[in-house]
């Protein structure tokens, strides 16, 4: 129990970690966008927020799931163990 939850609490650090990254690389474009005159230029940091936004949100799934497996493995072994009476 303890170690599925040290590693639920790390997927959830690791989560609020990337949030915040997106929210402040959103932050900062917003930030560009107010400052550029023409709509053209507008549109085009919009789409590389967006790509930006979605290659993060795609690779932070790949992280959680990865660690997820990790904990899914460990917490298999553990048992095994416990079952065999801690005698590996």
């Amino acid at each position: 129990n303890r170690l599925a939850l040290s590693w639920l609490q790390q997927a959830a650090n690791h989560h609020a970690d990337v949030t915040r990254r997106t929210l402040d690389e959103m932050t900062e474009t917003a930030r560009r966008m107010a400052t550029v005159e023409a709509p053209p230029d507008k549109a085009q940091a919009a789409l590389e927020a967006v790509d930006r936004a979605q290659s993060l949100g795609l690779e932070t799934a790949k992280e959680i799931t990865a660690l997820m497996q990790r904990m899914q493995g460990d917490t298999v072994a553990l048992l095994g163990q416990v079952l065999r009476g801690g005698k590996d």
